[in-house]
């Protein structure tokens, strides 16, 4: 009797263990998010909010609208030309907040194992940088895909001069595009996996004017190599690690592909402090979420 006794009250003890490691893991996922999977604005997000001056309702669609209009940058504006001094009077006092979210921080993946990576286009610096974190990674994957556009080289922050910062003295002149550089970056600093480049054109906005292709539409683009279903790191760098995902996540249930895709979002962290490029990646997290929920019924 003493002995059945001594087994339950040990597999109650084990029990509470497992609930409370599953409470806490759950809660620290919350933690780090800005809304909870109903919608519901978090507590970090109502404190930055409040030391931002921004007014709401206390609902997503609230919170959305006015982030979009005192937080997002100009349109047509890149982020590399946000004005970093915009919010200066209230850095000290956003800052605890963004600590909470860990907008900074670099992420590494939870496991070895996936089927490959996603490494996702920006400037010819950035590219170089999340290349060189990718090929460090101790993953279980042979191909690794480039998810980039015919985006034109911006000569303010990839000019002949920075280019050479990359690739030394070696010939740049065919350099145009951001699918030229990540093509040039894998042949001079090749690895020994199958790299695969999927390329997504311009587009048409409304004014009829061609621009850049965006996340999702790289993302489209590698859809169409068909990759193999299963669990794919996408290599991003903070300060948007946070907004990527939730553009992957966006992307999987739109496409109703959760079931056989999974993205886990990585990258390097940033050192440079810059509010006004945190809170423009806060605003799209907030608004990609939003389709998200949309998408999957739980928002209207």
């Amino acid at each position: 009797m003493r002995f059945r006794k001594s087994i339950q009250y040990v597999a109650i003890a084990l029990l509470a263990i497992f609930i409370q490691t599953s409470c806490t893991n759950r809660q620290e996922s919350f933690a780090l998010s800005l809304v909870d999977e109903t919608g519901r604005p978090q507590e970090v997000l109502l404190n930055l909010l409040n030391v931002m001056k921004i007014e709401h309702l206390g609902n997503l669609n609230s919170i959305i609208e006015e982030t979009q209009k005192a937080w997002l940058r100009k349109p047509g504006q890149e982020r590399w030309d946000i004005d970093p001094n915009q919010f200066k009077a209230l850095e000290e006092s956003a800052r605890p907040f963004l600590e909470q979210l860990k907008i900074q921080d670099e992420k590494k993946p939870k496991n070895q194992d996936c089927k490959g990576i996603l490494l996702l286009g920006a400037t010819s610096k950035t590219q170089k940088k999340r290349y060189d974190f990718m090929n460090a990674l101790d993953i279980n994957a042979s191909k690794y895909y480039y998810l980039v556009g015919e985006r034109d080289l911006d000569p303010s922050v990839e000019s002949p001069e920075n280019l050479k910062k990359i690739f030394g003295e070696i010939d740049i002149a065919d350099l145009r595009t951001e699918t030229n550089v990540i093509q040039k970056i894998i042949n001079v600093f090749p690895n020994s996996k199958e790299n695969i480049v999927a390329s997504a054109p311009k587009k048409l906005n409304a004014s009829g004017q061609f621009v850049r292709p965006t996340t999702i539409d790289t993302l489209n683009t590698w859809l169409e190599k068909n990759p193999e279903p299963g669990k794919y790191l996408v290599v991003s760098s903070a300060p948007h690690i946070r907004y990527q995902n939730a553009v992957c996540q966006r992307f999987l249930a739109e496409k109703n592909l959760e079931d056989k895709f999974t993205f886990e979002t990585i990258g390097y962290g940033s050192k440079t402090y810059n509010l006004p490029l945190f809170l423009d990646a806060l605003a799209r997290e907030l608004y990609e979420t939003r389709l998200r929920l949309q998408k999957k019924g739980i928002l209207s």
